[in-house]
Order: C-alpha cells, then sequence, then structure tokens
C-alpha cells in the first residue's frame, strides 16, 4: 500500500527536544497549543536556524481581528507559523443557527 501524505504535522503542543525536529519526524511541528500564555511563550533557541515551515503555533480564545493579527505576528517573530482558533467563533455560531 503506498500512502498519498503530502504533508505531515507533529503536535506536541509544546517545546521539543531539537532532535525530533532534526529526524525528521514531521514536516511541520506544533510546538505551542494553548487558550493562554502566547504572549509569554519563549521558543528553544534552536529554532532560529530551521525555516518557518517547520513550526507552527495553535492558539485559541482569541476574539478580534486584531487579537489575531497579532498573535500571527509574534509567531512570525519567533520563526513559527502561526494559526488562530476562535476568532470568529460569534461569526461561526451564527452560521450554524
Amino acid at each position: 500500500m503506498s500512502s498519498s501524505l503530502k504533508t505531515v504535522i507533529a503536535n506536541p503542543g509544546t517545546n521539543t527536544p531539537e532532535s525530533f525536529i532534526s529526524a525528521p519526524t514531521a514536516d511541520t511541528t506544533v510546538l505551542f497549543e494553548s487558550g493562554s500564555g502566547w504572549g509569554s511563550y519563549a521558543t528553544d533557541s534552536y529554532v532560529a536556524n530551521y525555516p518557518n515551515s517547520s513550526f507552527a503555533a495553535i492558539f485559541y480564545n482569541l476574539s478580534t481581528t486584531a487579537q489575531m493579527e497579532e498573535a500571527i505576528d509574534l509567531a512570525q517573530q519567533r520563526n513559527l507559523l502561526g494559526y488562530g482558533v476562535g476568532a470568529f467563533d460569534q461569526y461561526w455560531r451564527q452560521l450554524r443557527e
């Protein structure tokens, strides 16, 4: 059986030993996943040595577009791709009703 996987994303959701990245075990590794603490989160120093496509962050509880934009800007500064979840919760609730 052949695999048709194009991209593999690992999600430990926290800082990860560099050996996990350099192996490599995935195309992209999620180093942060939480509804709080993103503003004070710090990546390990080795993250700067890899392309930002190697890392991602998932942040929740963003209630405005401005909060999402700020979180994504911080992700880019930290050499991570940023993914926000929850900025448009009210919008999605309205669509489901």
